[in-house]
């Protein structure tokens, strides 16, 4: 299921465009159609496959592409289209746990410690995730897990497993990652914290 296309309905969207988009992605999904094949039709509907790539795929790929190619005659932008192909193929590698985030990004035992360190949720400081050249991607403050009660665990696992796989995905140039982590930094002013908290 095609759900992080729903990013794409923002309210500035055209209503006209918003129908031809869902029915791109109901065919897509009535269809249980992949990543690759819904690229497929893209490049069909544009008329820039190969011969040789067309061969042996199903019919449905070329309706698709009639569906896709009309939708663009009627105004729909390209890049929604392309974004979409982009959610469908990001849904289909996920990772289904952190477990196998963490496999996935070759994280060190020392990088592992850092995030039990996180999980546990009892340690104020900031988790930094940089590319192998050590660009900052992304900064973590762990006050924030700590201070909402209304996140469970899980959410926490959920949120950090989103978190490194889109800095692997997005974010990296070469999909590579490293971890730190400053015990008692802060992102936050000191005017947030309880009194309790900071002792």
């Amino acid at each position: 299921m095609i759900e992080t296309s729903n990013r794409l309905f923002s309210e500035e969207m055209q209503e006209g465009v918003k129908e031809e988009m869902q029915e791109i992605i109901n065919y897509s999904e009535k269809n249980k159609m992949t990543g690759n094949e819904i690229r497929m039709a893209y490049l069909i509907a544009m008329e820039v496959a190969e011969k040789e790539d067309i061969k042996n795929i199903r019919e449905e790929v070329f309706a698709l592409a009639k569906i896709m190619d009309e939708s663009s005659k009627k105004g729909t932008p390209l890049n929604y289209i392309t974004g979409m192909i982009g959610d469908k193929y990001y849904d289909e590698k996920y990772p289904k746990s952190l477990e196998e985030v963490i496999r996935l990004s070759n994280l060190s035992e020392e990088e592992k410690k850092i995030l039990d360190v996180v999980l546990d949720r009892e340690s104020i400081g900031v988790m930094h995730i940089k590319d192998d050249k050590g660009k900052e991607l992304l900064a973590i403050d762990t006050f924030g897990y700590i201070d909402d009660d209304e996140m469970s665990d899980e959410d926490v696992a959920e949120e950090l497993t989103e978190l490194l796989y889109r800095a692997m995905t997005h974010w990296s140039k070469n999909g590579k990652i490293k971890l730190s982590y400053n015990e008692g930094e802060s992102l936050y002013d000191e005017e947030d914290f309880d009194d309790d908290e900071l002792e």
